[in-house]
């Protein structure tokens, strides 16, 4: 059953000479950038990794532990690209610290208008998010796994939480991806998908 899902936005060091996502393209094509990544494995690294196919060229990707981290070396100059969520880069990108240039949804964040929709650059393959769901062990009786979603998606509904998760771009379901085969479905698909990635470019936890 999922809570809700969480966009990836592009962003770079505010000393990268590119001010829009065309800019950057042309730049990654002629200069070899360093992107952080949030450790081996995680969104952000899968993200990086299809941006990289995507344009053709070569990047060195520089594991950290964690975002904040990762954020700080961006903020500093010290690397060039971060996919981060917008709690991790909206306010910095809003102030001038960082540059945004896209975000993984079919729609622009209203936080950053500046920031393309990567999904309507390159393709659908780019709509990409952190996603959080609740599980059941298996063999939960279905009646329960009804209930249990059920009571989740009262909870989700709730204006206040809806705003809270506006405010920092955090996004609902939509309604008809809130059942529990919905999810199943769903988490089917992401295995499937991420696998191929993986494998297709030896992706390994170092």
């Amino acid at each position: 059953m999922f809570i809700n899902r969480n966009p990836l936005v592009l962003v770079g060091s505010k000393t990268l000479e590119p001010n829009t996502l065309a800019e950057l393209v042309a730049l990654m094509k002629q200069k070899r950038l360093k992107a952080a990544i949030a450790g081996y494995g995680t969104t952000g690294h899968l993200a990086t990794t299809l941006l990289v196919q995507e344009v053709k060229a070569t990047i060195d990707q520089i594991p950290y532990r964690g975002g904040a981290p990762a954020l700080t070396d961006i903020i500093g100059g010290h690397v060039d690209l971060f996919f981060g969520t917008p709690q991790q880069v909206v306010q910095q990108a809003v102030a001038g610290q960082i540059k945004a240039y896209g975000v993984t949804t079919k729609e622009k964040l209203p936080q950053l208008p500046a920031a393309e929709s990567l999904v309507k650059v390159f393709g659908p393959e780019f709509e990409i998010h952190y996603w959080q769901a609740l599980f059941a062990p298996s063999g939960t009786p279905d009646s329960v796994i009804q209930k249990l979603n059920s009571t989740l998606q009262e909870i989700v509904s709730d204006p206040a939480i809806l705003k809270s998760w506006a405010d920092t771009g955090v996004l609902p379901y939509p309604e008809n991806q809130r059942s529990a085969a919905a999810a199943r479905a769903m988490l089917k698909s992401e295995i499937a998908r991420w696998s191929k990635v993986i494998r297709d470019n030896n992706i390994r936890v170092e």
